[in-house]
């Protein structure tokens, strides 16, 4: 499971193996090797993975089968900024795009009830 929370992890974040392996100081078949289960990295290891992730270690051994990636405010606030890195060019700011998320939050909860 560690494997497959990572891998999700890092290409929602746009980073290759390469990429991520460079924030870690670890080599590309380091990274590879865990997100093909072949080994799970140390505790300080973990600890970095989840802070460049905004994520507990918990979520990342699956430790904590309530929570949702989705729905951690670190998530939310570092996929707003790479999509206003992404819509700078279209002249769409920052204050547009919470609303925008605002409007999806309560759309997804009108799609609960």
């Amino acid at each position: 499971m560690f494997g497959e929370r990572l891998k999700y992890l890092r290409i929602n974040d746009g980073l290759t193996q390469e990429e991520l392996g460079k924030k870690l100081g670890v080599t590309k078949m380091v990274v590879s090797n865990w997100e093909l289960n072949k080994g799970t990295p140390n505790y300080d290891m973990l600890k970095k993975i989840a802070d460049i992730f905004g994520v507990s270690i918990d979520y990342l051994l699956d430790y904590n089968k309530d929570f949702d990636i989705n729905n951690s405010i670190d998530f939310k606030n570092r996929t707003i900024k790479k999509v206003i890195e992404m819509l700078k060019d279209k002249n769409i700011t920052e204050k547009d795009l919470e609303q925008a998320v605002k409007i999806i939050d309560v759309l997804k909860e009108n799609k609960k009830k």
